[in-house]
């Protein structure tokens, strides 16, 4: 009903190539405000409708017996300034979309644009490449990137490397190229 809390849980089992590595969850859709935890602990919060979004959740973790629990309430502010429900015959609430569990390196590229500008005829265009990369270890980490183009036929058409500088712990940098 109208304002009421749905709560999920489930058991998380982990694989064992997964230690060491950066834990994430992403939501897809949640209507209207989430609170996502993890063995009892805050994970993540979030409020609005169909508005993806993702929680690392590794430092939340322990070796076996993890519980997920998303306390999902509905009817919420973000739900009335988009009338999601005045949509619906009911009140829309709950797991929406998808949930993805997946796993990262302790450096990984955490977002990444492409932007493609073409010349007036539209014979030749330029490649601007934007990542960001972020080092969520406990060292200063020096990155590589590498970038490869195929064409249509994906046979590599250009392959450009870059270095980056040493990485502090924690941080993450943008770097942009253009090829």
């Amino acid at each position: 009903n109208e304002g009421e809390t749905a709560i999920y849980s489930r058991k998380l089992s982990l694989p064992t190539g997964w230690q060491g590595k950066r834990i994430k969850i992403r939501f897809d859709g949640v209507s209207s405000h989430a609170v996502v935890k993890v063995n009892g602990r805050k994970a993540a919060e979030h409020e609005g409708s169909f508005v993806p979004f993702e929680a690392d959740i590794t430092d939340y973790l322990k070796g076996d017996g993890n519980i997920l629990t998303v306390e999902v309430q509905a009817h919420t502010i973000s739900d009335i300034l988009a009338c999601t429900s005045q949509y619906a015959a009911h009140t829309v609430g709950g797991l929406l979309r998808d949930v993805t569990l997946f796993v990262l390196p302790e450096v990984n590229l955490s977002g990444f644009n492409v932007v493609t500008s073409f010349d007036k005829s539209y014979k030749n265009s330029q490649l601007t490449l934007e990542a960001q990369i972020a080092n969520q270890s406990s060292l200063p980490t020096p990155t590589k990137l590498r970038y490869t183009l195929l064409d249509d036929k994906n046979k590599e058409v250009l392959q450009k490397s870059f270095t980056v500088a040493s990485l502090p712990a924690g941080e993450t940098a943008t770097t942009s190229h253009r090829i």
